[in-house]
């Protein structure tokens, strides 16, 4: 289902832009060369679905992909391997072939590549290169090698410690390369360029399970009032607070978690324990489907 939704050719543009941006329907419309009201309905496919989530500022309604999706990370595998096989036509084949023989020559010493900078357009000077190696003590002669094969080859030899390191530190060039196109590294390079918002997405599950775990253990002490009075409130409002963050919401206390949830979920938070298991029931389907 998820993928006849996103290969649908519209909705597939949209998502491919979303992936590296936060765009409104207008923008998204110009940048992919689309009618508005063909993005305004596409939109509302993907967002029905949770592909897409929508941040209302203002009068703006802005668009990005929902990073805690559940399938976040396949979804964005699936395009990065799509954009390779593009890329790698496009420079006549040239990166799978680098790939190839850097994993001969370097074996376990070599974990893939990322091609960034200008070569992702169509008007290029150079093919700027990342290297991803286990040290540097290959340095020269990866680069000299690499030279030899195509002269416009740009390549930058670094590990994989440097390239989380300068992520990290928003260092312009390394997020450069991450958002770049990989080529053997897929799922690291899936991870690190949004491993914020997958941390973010663990953090909300655990939440949530520890909200539900409170509840059923209000269940198995149903006759502990004291128990109850002391444990229920706080696992309703676990999974509130986790249901809010799904939504990319931060909330500051107890009072506006309750006004909010009402507002997003067009239902009141429960107040008895038969209110909480159904709740908790029909709620954790929001996050794990």
């Amino acid at each position: 289902m998820l993928v006849k939704i996103i290969t649908k050719k519209l909705n597939y543009r949209i998502v491919d832009h979303l992936l590296d941006r936060v765009g409104t329907v207008t923008s998204i419309a110009m940048n992919i060369k689309s009618k508005k009201a063909n993005v305004s309905k596409a939109l509302r496919e993907l967002e029905k679905e949770n592909i897409v989530a929508k941040d209302i500022v203002g009068r703006s309604h802005r668009y990005r992909l929902n990073f805690f999706h559940p399938e976040a990370k396949e979804i964005i595998k699936f395009f990065l391997m799509n954009r390779a096989n593009q890329l790698n036509s496009r420079l006549d084949n040239l990166p799978k072939f680098i790939d190839a023989y850097l994993k001969q020559a370097l074996g376990n010493g070599y974990f893939g590549l990322v091609v960034f900078g200008s070569a992702l357009t169509a008007k290029y000077k150079d093919i700027d290169v990342f290297i991803i190696a286990a040290d540097l003590k290959k340095r020269e002669l990866i680069i000299e090698n690499l030279k030899l094969i195509n002269e416009k080859i740009s390549p930058i030899v670094g590990t994989k410690k440097e390239l989380e390191e300068g992520f990290r530190n928003n260092d312009s060039l390394y997020l450069n390369i991450i958002n770049g196109v990989p080529f053997g590294c897929l799922d690291f390079i899936a991870d690190l360029r949004n491993r914020n918002d997958f941390l973010k997405r663990k953090d909300l599950e655990d939440r949530f399970i520890i909200g539900y775990r409170e509840i059923n253990s209000c269940k198995k002490f149903k006759e502990d009032k004291a128990y109850i009075k002391g444990h229920l409130e706080k696992g309703i409002f676990d999974i509130a607070y986790s249901l809010l963050n799904y939504n990319g919401l931060v909330v500051k206390n107890d009072a506006e978690a309750r006004q909010l949830f009402n507002k997003i979920f067009k239902c009141k938070l429960p107040s008895t324990l038969n209110q909480a298991a159904a709740f908790a029931e029909i709620m954790k389907k929001v996050i794990f489907y």
